[in-house]
């Protein structure tokens, strides 16, 4: 992950920040136990606990705003850029996507923000083109892939407007990732994807 930034919302919030597969979400805060008084149907605090997940998924979000603002002053990326890196940092990973591949989709799209949001938005390439996917398959369809999808750890040694050129650590081949038209194949943003995706790999 970016270390700039990083380093930002480390000295804000401590130790507690969030990365891939550690969600944060009502179900994984503490909710009060259900003491009373009776709740619907005469379940015995639900109420509590209603109140209690909602003021959770508060505080979810204004943790996320405060993370977006940090990310977007430090790198000068679109807002809508470092909120989508704020939530895939936080949320769980979808469970047809593999917990290696899933971290280094995390790490990939930090880091496309932090070296690159600001040139590549400057430049016109839009949410989709960087951070889309098959809504489907994410990784299977490679056609609807976007740029951060398509990274895989690779180095960016080329952006201009009509296309991004990739370069592999491993081998040294080149990947050139060109715009998409628009496609009627349903995409989505990889923080948008359902963490209970079961055919998407």
């Amino acid at each position: 992950m970016s270390n700039r930034w990083r380093d930002a919302l480390s000295r804000r919030f401590g130790n507690d920040l969030p990365m891939a597969n550690s969600a944060i979400s009502a179900n994984s805060l503490p909710v009060e136990p259900a003491t009373g008084p009776f709740g619907p149907n005469g379940a015995i605090g639900t109420g509590i606990a209603e109140k209690s997940a909602v003021k959770a998924r508060n505080a979810d979000e204004d943790d996320i705003a405060e993370r977006t603002a940090i990310i977007e002053v430090e790198t000068g990326a679109p807002k809508e850029w470092a909120e989508g890196v704020a939530r895939l940092c936080a949320m769980s990973r979808p469970s047809a996507i593999p917990s290696g591949r899933w971290q280094q989709l995390v790490d990939d799209g930090a880091r496309f923000v932090e070296c690159y949001g600001a040139e590549a938005a400057a430049l016109g390439w839009d949410t989709l083109a960087i951070f889309g996917v098959d809504a489907r398959r994410p990784l299977a369809r490679l056609d609807q892939a976007g740029a951060v999808a398509l990274l895989d750890g690779r180095d960016v040694v080329r952006l201009d407007a009509e296309r991004i050129v990739l370069k592999s650590t491993a081998t040294g081949g080149l990947l050139s990732i060109y715009r998409k038209p628009d496609s009627r194949e349903p995409r989505v943003l990889l923080w948008e994807l359902s963490p209970l995706l079961l055919n998407g790999g």
